[in-house]
């Protein structure tokens, strides 16, 4: 995952947990790892402790895979992407998860994978008509590899024309014995020689096996080697056959279920039905063991057939459509021990929701059930999961927590117009009704933010496939369990409101304004129409303008004026916001995050997070594990950002609206905005008393927490009465800031007394009340604090500042501990900053004066080994011919559009381009510069190559690798840009336009005369050992300083200067003098 793109995302997002898998894909990696398939992932787990790893390079659904324990590597298949030639196979490592090839060659789903000939040889069978069956050489060393081109199969047949193919067996033996697997599948088995080993100089041999009189089964699911020339193979019907060569000696009767997993063990065979019976046969005796009742085997209510299996030695690992069970049969089959890894629904998710304050989260599916899990470790709680409906649960919704003696209500809606209410704790309905006449399905459900006073009431809003929202309202915030024991349908609990209509297309989310009262929620439908209601007059508003101005958290609509910049295809995405992050996630069939509001098109992609196959039916965000949750299919995908990132935090992330103990000064008050002209703010002087225009922007301050520091839980509070001339405002209580007298000012609100205005710094926990949950997590509520001033101005929360206002303050705390000094630079409204790459936000005090505005398109974005700007060259030839390293290998990343692909048509025979590009890290100019190459003058800069122009425009020369059209990548040689660069444009150089070989090079020419051509370079750091010499007097010599930068200088420079303060007692001052490449001479003076 790619995650330093954009800066203003956190980018240590990272994919934790999978919950969901293929049934009929899943392995053995070791003793006590698994992988299965989920997706377009291969999943690791550790069979103990649970944890995941994932192997990422699919393009589409993975259907097959399987390992080889003698080369250490998996192969997995997949299905044919929409668009593409061929179905790929990919070949991983099984320890370090890494692709090692890459096989495409069908041209339709890959079905069955199987590892023949000690690994050495990979077998894949496409789903095609004629069952295409290829042979590929997958040991990194080994006869079949001699003589053999890359991507190409050593042997192609047909496997069988019948019908589709269920796996591939390997007969056990060396890899020096002649070739021999089989394949199965509808109404055959078929067995598979080669006439010799080593290379095969022929094609392969295939016959379909002998089933006996009785004739051919239906289907063969499963089939195991326990001799090379005896297999056992399992059909639908529950028989067993077993062969000798490739004939049927013996036949097993049919069963009532059909054969899930046969188990070789010594002298033995283990047969395994779908319905959890086992049949042990052993010297002609058969003991029958059921599964279902070893100690943690699944219950009734929520287990379904087994439909495969996976062995190693004695531990199994079965699959059923919900469940991925895992049993150690070391001590027998009476003894054995069970273990559910992964439980699923058996038929799609349709909707997640989480418990505010529990670790646990709900799962709808249209099986009818809804699921719970424990957030920690994604184990299904079967007490707390019931059956919902009969005909499939379509949306879920939670309220807000209560105390102790209380509970959440729990909104579960159905496929048939069905929605019930009940006690989230206890599970007892106070109301289940029917919504719609015509029985249309309910999309989506959302609780109004909690006032748990009871002032004001908590509303629920219903969405439904026919374009109408039911609103209904509660008497009491929660769900008090001694107070309802049984069925209420009366006005004491809840009571339908109305019914709001406008929408001519199915309701796809729903938004409560955050406020107390809650007066308004805004709905979207799949037509992309937008509409506001006033809640409790229950009617529609004429525009979406009088809402804007209200604050909508957490914001779920694809719709909206926050979501102009979301370039997403023609299907309406489903989205929502990340909490206490400023960014939302949006999904349609991947899901990429923005930053949000998203008002313009980012000018770099937006981070991708990989993982679902199919379409995201609903997103959440977790505040409680900082996590964001999707469902696609039958999977629940969960990506946690890093807990390192957390401890940098002075308190914990904000939580979600829905949340217990919400008074009513913690929401911003609900109100209608004024329709009012703005107004002008004139210079005041005789108001601010020190002769300066009144400043007028708010922003946010963000810098840095040292790990493991908390601030105190006291009030923070403003000590000067006015800005300064430095624009500075000090506070008090921070004694507790931390060594590094470094604070995170991420949630403080600063109210100037003199100037009327709010300044919103948002620092998180300022108030002094700390939220303790069950979880140990600290939480404040959102502050919107609106002042008007003296000119009319209205200034608003963060959500509705402009992009200019929201990115105007730099703070920096410093000094003691009992004092605090916040520095700050203003600019006005409107003065919109260039993004930047991980960096706080600067103002350009020194833009270069334009006639108009021009607006750019980024076109790519570059990718380099270059982090920082110190460790970039200073010219794209730089780092070639350099000791120690050569020109780093770079790619630019297009965005992915047609006109872009068909513009890359061409570029391929030339040998060098030309890449023109926004330095994004620049932080102004100036019109003189010092040059980092002969005597420390300063020049003009249009003398100079500096990156720190006035429109910040680069343009560097390259050499043209390769242009991949169909991933829309060019891989380039020699590039000078740090790694996340906008590109701008490229076009190709041209030696008869472009090269001028006499043409005079100004300043240059005198320098390059005296000492040579630049070829100095800063990356790689230089791997020499630096030699420092005691010259004459007071003058240090340092040797083997060959492509050394003048940053690598400075250490040493600070280095001698800490070696002798030790033994000077008068302050001391250095400076560096420049001679030779290979000496620098460091003179030292005292007072």
């Amino acid at each position: 995952m790619e995650a330093s793109r954009d800066p203003g995302r956190d980018p240590r997002s990272l994919l934790s947990c999978v919950n969901g898998f293929h049934p009929k894909a899943l392995v053995f990696v070791s003793e006590k790892r698994c992988a299965f398939a989920a997706g377009k992932l291969i999943v690791e787990m550790d069979v103990e402790s649970k944890k995941q790893r994932f192997v990422q390079g699919h393009s589409a659904t993975v259907t097959c895979i399987t390992h080889s324990e003698q080369q250490a590597l998996g192969a997995s298949g997949q299905v044919l992407r929409s668009g593409a030639k061929w179905a790929e196979v990919l070949l991983w490592d099984s320890e370090s998860l890494e692709i090692c090839a890459c096989f495409s060659f069908h041209q339709a789903n890959v079905e069955a994978v199987g590892f023949v000939q000690d690994g050495e040889v990979l077998v894949s069978i496409g789903s095609d008509r004629d069952r295409t069956m290829a042979l590929w050489p997958a040991a990194r060393e080994g006869c079949f590899r001699i003589g053999r081109k890359e991507g190409v199969p050593l042997a192609v047949c047909s496997a069988y024309k019948g019908g589709a193919i269920s796996g591939i067996a390997a007969a056990p033996g060396s890899s020096d014995l002649p070739m021999l697997f089989a394949s199965y599948g509808v109404q055959h088995i078929k067995f598979w020689r080669s006439p010799r080993s080593g290379r095969l100089s022929q094609a392969i041999e295939g016959r379909r096996g002998a089933f006996g009189s009785d004739g051919v089964p239906k289907m063969i699911l499963c089939a195991v080697w326990v001799s090379r020339d005896r297999l056992v193979a399992g059909g639908n019907n529950g028989e067993v056959f077993f062969f000798h060569g490739s004939r049927a000696v013996r036949k097993m009767e049919p069963q009532s279920s059909p054969v899930a997993c046969l188990l070789p063990l010594r002298e033995s065979l283990a047969v395994v039905h779908g319905n959890g019976m086992c049949h042990f046969l052993h010297g002609g005796k058969t003991t029958d063991v059921e599964f279902s009742s070893v100690a943690g085997w699944p219950g009734p209510r929520f287990r379904t057939q087994l439909v495969s299996g996976a062995w190693k030695d004695r531990q199994l690992l079965l699959s059923s459509k919900t469940h991925l069970i895992y049993l150690d049969l070391s001590n027998g089959l009476p003894r054995a021990t069970c273990k559910p890894l992964v439980s699923q629904p058996a038929a799609a998710l349709t909707s997640v929701a989480n418990h505010p304050v529990a670790p646990r989260i709900y799962t709808a599916a249209l099986d009818g059930l809804v699921r719970c899990y424990d957030v920690k470790d994604m184990t299904q709680l079967e007490q707390r999961s019931f059956h919902g409906s009969s005909q499939g649960v379509t949306c879920l919704a939670i309220s807000g927590a209560a105390d102790e003696e209380s509970s959440a209500w729990l909104a579960v809606g159905c496929s048939d117009s069905t929605l019930s209410i009940m006690s989230e704790n206890s599970y007892q309905y106070v109301l289940r009704r029917t919504l719609s006449g015509s029985k249309a399905k309910l999309t989506c459900a959302k609780f109004s933010s909690v006032d748990m006073s009871g002032k004001h009431p908590l509303w629920l809003a219903v969405g439904t496939d026919d374009g109408c929202i039911h609103t209904f309202r509660f008497k009491e915030p929660c769900c008090r369990s001694s107070a309802y024991t049984g069925m209420h349908t009366g006005e004491e609990v809840v009571s339908k409101v109305a019914t709001l209509r406008g929408h001519e297309a199915p309701i796809v989310d729903i938004c409560f304004a955050d406020t107390l009262p809650c007066n308004y929620l805004i709905s979207a439908d799949l037509s992309g129409k937008e509409l506001a209601f006033d809640v409790p007059m229950a009617r529609r508003l004429p525009t979406m303008t009088l809402v804007r101005e209200v604050p909508f958290h957490p914001w779920t609509l694809p719709v909206g004026w926050q979501m102009q910049g979301c370039k997403v295809d023609k299907k309406l995405p489903r989205v929502h916001e990340i909490s206490g992050r400023q960014l939302i996630a949006v999904a349609t069939d991947v899901i990429e995050v923005f930053p949000f509001p998203c008002i313009s098109p980012p000018s770099i992609h937006p981070l991708r997070l990989e993982g679902p196959s199919a379409p995201i039916a609903s997103l959440l965000f977790n505040p409680m594990n900082d996590s964001l949750l999707a469902s696609s299919d039958t999977a629940l995908f969960v990506w946690s950002w890093e807990t390192e990132a957390q401890a940098r935090l002075p308190l914990s992330p904000l939580r979600s609206v829905q949340e217990s103990e919400t008074p009513d000064s913690r929401k911003p008050q609900a109100f209608t905005p004024p329709p009012r002209p703005r107004v002008q703010v004139q210079d005041d002087q005789s108001r601010s008393g020190i002769g300066k225009p009144r400043p007028k922007a708010v922003g946010i301050a963000k810098q840095y927490l040292p790990q493991n520091t908390m601030l105190d839980e006291g009030q923070i509070d403003v000590v000067s009465s006015e800005f300064s001339s430095n624009h500075s405002i000090e506070l008090e209580g921070v004694s507790s800031v931390g060594k590094s007298d470094l604070a995170y000012l991420d949630t403080v609100t600063l109210f100037h007394e003199q100037l009327r205005s709010c300044a919103l710094l948002y620092f998180l926990g300022v108030t002094g009340e700390l939220c303790e949950s069950p979880g140990a997590e600290c939480a404040c509520r959102r502050q919107a604090s609106r002042e008007e001033n003296a000119a009319g101005d209205v200034l608003t929360n963060d959500r509705q500042l402009s992009a200019g206002l929201r990115n105007s303050f730099v703070g920096v705390v410093l000094a003691g501990r009992a004092r605090a000094l916040v520095s700050t630079r203003l600019s006005l409204a409107g003065n919109a900053l260039p993004k930047r790459a991980q960096r706080p936000p600067q103002v350009h005090t020194d833009a270069f004066p334009t006639p108009e505005e021009i607006q750019l398109q980024t076109i790519a974005i570059a990718r380099s080994p270059y982090k920082e700007r110190f460790g970039c060259p200073r010219q794209p030839t730089v780092t070639e011919g350099v000791v120690g390293g050569e020109a780093a290998d770079c790619t630019l990343e297009f965005h992915r559009e047609e006109k872009i692909r068909l513009a890359l048509q061409d570029l391929e025979g030339f040998e060098f381009i030309w890449v023109i590009s926004y330095l994004h890290m620049n932080e102004g100019w100036s019109a003189r510069v010092t040059p980092p190459r002969g005597p420390r003058k300063k020049r003009g800069l249009f003398a100079t190559r500096a990156p720190h122009r006035p429109n910040h425009i680069g343009m560097s020369a390259c050499r043209l690798v390769s242009v991949d059209t169909e991933q829309l990548r060019v891989f380039v040689r020699g590039l000078d840009l740090l790694d996340g660069t906008p590109v701008l444009d490229i076009k190709p150089y041209v030696p008869y336009c472009d090269s001028f070989p006499g043409a005079k090079a100004g300043w240059l020419d005198d320098l390059d005369g005296a000492d040579g051509r630049d070829h100095l370079s800063y990356w790689p750091p230089p791997e020499s050992t630096l030699h420092v010499l005691k010259g004459p007097g007071s003058v240090w010599i340092i040797e083997s300083l060959d492509y050394i930068g003048y940053h690598w200088i400075t250490m040493i420079f600070i280095a001698l200067s800490h070696f002798t303060l030790h033994q000077a007692s008068a302050p001391c001052c250095m400076s560096v003098f420049w001679s030779k490449r290979s000496q620098a001479f460091v003179s030292i003076f005292q007072g």
